[in-house]
């Protein structure tokens, strides 16, 4: 349970740095580069299907991470546009599984 813990502060960790890189980038860009990466992971998840072992890990490797970056520019796009005054109260709730705080 511990790792998985320790893994989901991670990914919470990268997603925040993540989400900071991605800031400055405007809304079509963001967008646009959405758009292109769900392209990219459908074919590479259709690509894992590939009957070498080696070659599913690869690719279902690539699928991950372009996943992981779809959901950095989606975060990216909620907290720009949602009235999210604190983020690190958010942080905590997901990470506590606590439910959401009203922030006024």
């Amino acid at each position: 349970m511990a790792t998985i813990t320790g893994l989901r502060g991670s990914l919470t960790h990268w997603l925040v740095l993540a989400s900071q890189w991605f800031h400055d980038w405007d809304i079509t860009l963001l967008a646009s580069a959405l758009i292109v990466l769900i392209v990219i992971a459908g074919v590479t998840g259709r690509a894992a299907m590939v009957p070498r072992l080696w070659m599913q890990l690869v690719w279902g490797t690539v699928t991950v991470v372009v996943g992981l970056i779809e959901v950095a520019i989606i975060w990216t796009i909620v907290t720009r546009y949602l009235p999210v005054c604190d983020m690190g109260i958010l942080i905590r709730n997901i990470l506590r599984h606590e439910p959401p705080t009203v922030i006024a």
